[in-house]
């Protein structure tokens, strides 16, 4: 566990902790997480919740892209997910889309 540790900490000192350090608002992370080019922390992950996260920071930024997401996600999420995390997905979408 402890090497595991050690050869973690250059990566979170080179990678993470500058990432952190500029993103101090909702918007510097959207563009940290969602624009083009970005590190992707959530095509890192195979499960929903990659997805949940960054449609919900596009929607607190008010990114313009919020719907090219959605769609950009929606093909994998059918395609790929259980019938109870689409309904989720789904949920989650409608509102967001419903929020002022």
């Amino acid at each position: 566990m402890a090497d595991s540790f050690e050869a973690f900490v250059p990566i979170l000192l080179k990678d993470v902790m500058p990432c952190l350090d500029r993103c101090q608002d909702v918007y510097t992370l959207d563009t940290q997480v969602n624009s083009t080019g970005a590190l992707k922390f959530n095509a890192m992950s195979p499960y929903p919740e990659g997805a949940y996260t960054s449609v919900i920071l596009a929607k607190l930024a008010d990114n313009p892209e919020f719907e090219a997401l959605i769609g950009g996600y929606q093909s994998w999420m059918t395609k790929y997910e259980r019938p109870t995390n689409n309904t989720h997905w789904n949920n989650l979408l409608a509102y967001l889309r419903n929020l002022a």
